[in-house]
């Protein structure tokens, strides 16, 4: 498990210093396609693909650390080369490292995937926070939230964004959308999907929508931080 986690760790760091830091080498025509094509194929991967890959923790999940972890990364890495250059719009950079830091945390269930305390037929159990650990938790993530909300509304370049002189990257907006319609469906078995099935769903959606998040990234990035 733990070497799966650094597998992950050090395929994001390669990803990030592969990336072209300005965001011009990334290919969106060809992550529009994936983002559609994997939509698409979301639901017969749940249902044909063995039910042990979307397992918590598992080789899906991973893949999802993966792709946060790349994402939280290139901006950190972005945020810091702009900062010794004296960008004022590195600023969003390092918003954007945190809100992918977080959603990483969020997939790794807050730590709790480094600490199994047994299995069962629907995967691995993890440890359970007490409710101190808990308050703690949720106060932490309260703050960031709170953080992430302001510096939002202070980072953002809305002078430009009022302009709407830009491609808004509807695809990715709407592919955003339906996956994460995908992911509720599937946690909630909605539309009489099994439970097995609805889990595999839920992961492989979360997937896609991880990855549109990513694009859309790269695509504020190019637009609002690259000129």
């Amino acid at each position: 498990m733990w070497v799966s986690k650094a597998i992950s760790l050090k395929v994001a760091i390669i990803f990030m210093y592969n990336i072209n830091s300005s965001a011009n080498g990334f290919s969106f025509k060809a992550a529009k396609i994936i983002v559609v094509a994997y939509l698409l194929l979301a639901y017969p991967l749940a249902v044909i693909l063995p039910y042990e890959l979307t397992w918590e923790n598992g080789p899906i999940e991973n893949l999802q650390v993966v792709l946060l972890l790349a994402a939280c990364l290139v901006n950190a890495r972005l945020y810091f080369r702009m900062k010794s250059l004296w960008y004022k719009r590195e600023k969003m950079h390092l918003w954007q490292a945190v809100f992918f830091a977080i959603l990483a945390g969020r997939e790794l269930s807050w730590g709790r995937v480094f600490v199994p305390t047994g299995m069962t037929e629907h995967g691995p159990v993890f440890m359970v926070y007490t409710p101190m650990q808990h308050t703690i938790l949720h106060g932490v993530l309260g703050v960031v939230f709170l953080w992430l909300a302001v510096q939002l509304v202070r980072w953002v370049p809305w002078s430009k964004v009022v302009k709407f002189d830009y491609d808004i990257p509807w695809l990715f907006i709407c592919v955003l959308f339906l996956s994460t319609f995908m992911v509720v469906s599937g946690e909630r078995t909605y539309f009489g999907i099994p439970h097995s099935t609805g889990q595999a769903l839920e992961e492989w959606a979360e997937l896609d929508m991880y990855f549109c998040l990513c694009c859309l990234s790269a695509w504020y990035n190019k637009t609002f931080c690259s000129k």
